[in-house]
């Protein structure tokens, strides 16, 4: 499955082996800038300082609210336990309002604002240690 999302707001999920649509929706007030795609959810955002979780089995949504400007780029970063399992995660989000907000995934809470770029932080990547 492919998602896209365009400046009409809108986000396609397309069959990649039929090509043909399989669905879309209407994702944001306004033009959509990227696309993160972390277990069952799509993150999407762009033009708009909101940032917005469908999940893709129930349909619901959860919001991310703080940014003053456009999103720009999201990541997700997931940190395990010796035993496997979850110990955190993490969404980062990057904007024109300068700033870099880290997110917690399940409560929607902004944990920190990272500060220190003179203009909109357009990419994010993480180094593996």
């Amino acid at each position: 499955m492919l998602f896209t999302g365009s400046w009409d707001k809108i986000v396609r999920a397309i069959d990649l082996k039929t090509g043909e649509v399989d669905r879309s929706f209407v994702a944001s007030r306004d033009a959509i800038k990227c696309l993160h795609l972390y277990d069952k959810w799509l993150f999407v955002a762009g033009c708009d300082p909101v940032i917005r979780a469908y999940d893709l089995v129930t349909g619901a949504v959860k919001t991310f609210e703080g940014h003053k400007s456009w999103v720009l780029n999201i990541k997700t970063y997931r940190l395990k336990k010796e035993d496997g399992s979850t110990r955190l995660e993490w969404l980062l989000s990057s904007s024109d309002d300068n700033t870099v907000r880290i997110w917690d995934i399940k409560t929607g809470v902004c944990l920190e604002e990272l500060i220190g770029h003179n203009n909109g932080v357009i990419c994010m990547t993480f180094a593996n240690n």
